[in-house]
């Protein structure tokens, strides 16, 4: 039996409060210098800083009014402003929904490619990789999957992959994404360039009212420009397809 979304647009709907904090928190060095914008219980669709501006070209053509909040960001050392790693959608139902059909099919995020997996998580072990993987018990289409306890890694990936298919090899890249944002922030934690644990003394209004979006200050600090991040998710995409077809 394979997964097969059948449209109910019950993902799409009612997503204040039900949304898990995104992976990027879940794991990882470095992390402490990553804030939470918006209280955990009224997270909704998380998106990452470059899938926002895709989202919102889309709503200037389709002309549809998309808002978003900030969601994780980060602390520039110099100007004391807020650096945005993830934004939130700020609708109940997202507004590319129209009955019940997306109308951003081919551009929509990770987060909603990837679902019914709502996490994945690979890591390195003595015995080769430690796999955690959640799926959302909402869909009403989801196909459960029993392992023995000591799985192979490249089996559950063939069997996850067989059952789920693109939305496993989406899952798979949202954790490669995950991953290569972390490093990102690992350089710029090496340059000095943001803080590092506590922002309890700096003036959250004026943080926020010069904010910065994360693609923007990558270019800005000579980090990566937008080419060059266009180019790092497309090979992302390569590894992702690689790890699951083997």
């Amino acid at each position: 039996m394979k997964f097969e979304c059948i449209k109910c647009g019950i993902c799409c709907k009612n997503l204040i409060g039900k949304i898990k904090e995104s992976s990027l928190l879940a794991s990882g060095e470095h992390l402490n210098a990553v804030f939470l914008a918006q209280p955990i219980d009224k997270i909704g669709l998380s998106v990452f800083d470059w899938e926002k501006e895709i989202m919102e070209e889309e709503g200037r053509k389709l002309n549809i009014q998309v808002r978003f909040l900030p969601l994780h960001f980060l602390v520039d050392k110099i100007d004391e402003k807020a650096v945005v790693l993830s934004w939130m959608l700020s609708h109940i139902n997202c507004p590319f929904l129209k009955n019940d059909e997306c109308l951003i099919y081919e551009k929509r995020p990770l987060i909603c490619r990837s679902y019914p997996i709502t996490f994945l998580e690979i890591k390195k072990s003595f015995d080769g990789f430690d796999i955690d993987i959640e799926i959302s018990k909402e869909c009403p289409k989801i196909v459960e999957i029993e392992f023995d306890e000591n799985v192979y890694f490249d089996e559950f990936v063939r069997k996850y992959y067989e059952i789920y298919g693109e939305t496993f090899k989406d899952a798979v890249l949202l954790f490669l994404v995950n991953s290569f944002v972390r490093n990102l922030i690992k350089i710029l934690i090496e340059k000095d360039l943001i803080f590092v644990g506590r922002i309890e003394e700096i003036n959250v209004k004026k943080m926020f009212e010069q904010k910065v979006g994360f693609v923007d200050y990558l270019e800005e600090n000579k980090i990566l420009g937008r080419n060059e991040l266009k180019e790092s998710l497309k090979n992302l995409e390569r590894i992702a397809e690689r790890i699951v077809k083997g």
